[in-house]
């Protein structure tokens, strides 16, 4: 009967062509799937043996995990986690938020929402922002998105370990991953085949503690120092071509604080100015808290780390509502008298003090030479890392794991096998030509708001207001602001 049915399915999807095919091979399953179920090569009692191995459970990992568990077509794939940290669980919540924070799209909340994540983040402790002002510092240009008070949110503010923890949680309920943590991958090599059942080009991950795993694909979510996306660039399995890419330091950090207003106070926007030394952001938190992430130079981060709270929180009032001057550690900037055009409205929420302990991070830009190998993949800050003044890392992550489960999802579905090279080549056609476009807009942002000479200032602040007044170019500095790398194509 099985055979029957599979000649049936041959017959039938033949002379189809590809996008037909799509279109009509999940009703052609739905007949001869009781007999014609796809089964891994790999049996339940072969436990050390994987479909899909992701490096990293992270956000993006574990968000990846959840994505191929929860897809039919990919329901009968093993999936595994290796970690090095083992994961916390949700409950309970500290009355004060979390350092690190993310800002999530509406893309990236459907994405939790259609894995079964979001519910938990909601419930545990999630922030919408109806609107968001952006201004420079120095020129005094701005541009204003949403509408305060609207209860429309532009995006969500979560703390990461919720994020973390909910996909965790949602992750105990899918038996078909595996979770091995503590661990960490310590080597990658080709696996020489054990039987003749086993194709020879499978991976070997060599584990820092237990047995050794193998893997018809192996997923890179370990973060900037990726040991796959290494493994790639050596060359080590068969994968020749270089994979170095680009990248740069900014030379600078990202202070990040917990800020307190005062009791009864919610803040309920997303405010950026631009400063010479980097652009500090407030970020809606619950209650009355809001997320501090303050772009600056190593020297200026390292005074404002070593200040005390109230010190501090006047630096923070000072940046966001004072006068830009002349820093020590700003040698050729030019002075620029207030320009004619340019009256910024920003409202800033009061600041009364500061919760929990500071942090920094470094700042740089990265980009993978490749995305795929064989039968390796990378995603999120394995494949690239960004500024975060645009709040695009995590989301670009997010939209990896999407495109990449999505093509899986396809690839199976017309036959193919999960680490086939065509499935991969479909991830990094449609992902590496949208992160290009985010990272290298960033990037010229970046620069752009860095320059101090006053013909720049002045160009820059009469383009942010041009923008702020005409609907369909802030609508598109919107979208982009959202992910969206082809906001200007109809501009």
């Amino acid at each position: 009967r099985r055979l029957e049915s599979f000649a049936l399915y041959m017959i039938l999807s033949l002379p189809l062509r590809r996008a037909s095919l799509q279109r009509t091979l999940p009703y052609v399953r739905k007949i001869i799937r009781p007999a014609f179920q796809p089964i891994s090569f790999f049996s339940s009692q072969s436990s050390d043996h994987y479909d899909v191995v992701i490096v990293g459970g992270g956000m993006v990992g574990a968000t990846l995990a959840c994505s191929l568990a929860t897809s039919p077509p990919c329901s009968h794939l093993r999936i595994a986690i290796i970690e090095s940290s083992p994961p916390s669980p949700l409950h309970p919540l500290s009355d004060i938020p979390d350092l690190r924070v993310s800002s999530l799209n509406a893309s990236s909340t459907q994405l939790f929402s259609s894995i079964g994540a979001w519910s938990k983040m909601a419930k545990a402790r999630s922030t919408p922002f109806d609107s968001m002002h952006v201004w420079d510092g120095v020129g005094g240009g701005e541009i204003h998105f949403g509408s305060p008070g609207s209860g429309s949110p532009m995006g969500h503010i979560v703390e990461n370990r919720i994020i973390q923890s909910a996909l965790y949680e949602r992750i105990q309920e899918l038996p078909s991953i595996s979770i091995i943590a503590p661990n960490s991958l310590k080597s990658l090599s080709r696996l020489v085949s054990p039987s003749p059942s086993q194709s020879p080009n499978w991976l070997q991950l060599s584990l820092e503690q237990g047995p050794s795993l193998s893997a018809r694909l192996v997923v890179g979510a370990d973060g900037g120092r990726s040991i796959v996306r290494s493994t790639m660039s050596q060359g080590s399995t068969s994968d020749a071509a270089s994979n170095s890419g680009l990248g740069w330091n900014y030379n600078q950090r990202g202070v990040v604080s917990v800020v307190c207003h005062p009791p009864g106070f919610h803040n309920s926007a997303a405010l950026q100015r631009f400063l010479p030394d980097g652009p500090i952001a407030l970020l809606p938190l619950h209650d009355n808290y809001s997320s501090i992430v303050w772009s600056t130079t190593i020297p200026h981060s390292e005074y404002l780390l070593a200040l005390d709270d109230d010190a501090f929180t006047r630096e923070v009032q000072n940046a966001f509502e004072g006068p830009v001057e002349s820093k020590p550690f700003l040698p050729f900037k030019i002075p620029l008298p207030s320009l004619p055009f340019t009256q910024s409205k920003a409202s800033v929420p009061p600041i009364v003090g500061v919760a929990g302990k500071r942090g920094a991070f470094p700042l740089r830009i990265e980009h993978a030479g490749s995305y795929v190998g064989d039968r390796m993949a990378l995603v999120g800050d394995a494949a690239h890392v960004i500024h975060p003044m645009a709040g695009q890392g995590l989301n670009l992550g997010l939209a990896d794991t999407a495109s990449l489960s999505r093509a899986i999802q396809e690839g199976l579905d017309t036959g193919m096998e999960v680490g086939s090279p065509a499935v991969l080549k479909t991830y990094e056609r449609e992902r590496r030509r949208a992160n290009t476009a985010m990272l290298a807009g960033v990037d010229v942002l970046q620069r752009l708001f860095s320059a101090q000479l006053a013909p720049v200032v002045a160009m820059r602040s009469l383009g942010l207001d041009v923008a702020n007044r005409l609907g369909p170019l802030r609508d598109a500095f919107m979208r982009f602001a959202g992910g969206d790398t082809s906001a200007f194509q109809s501009v």
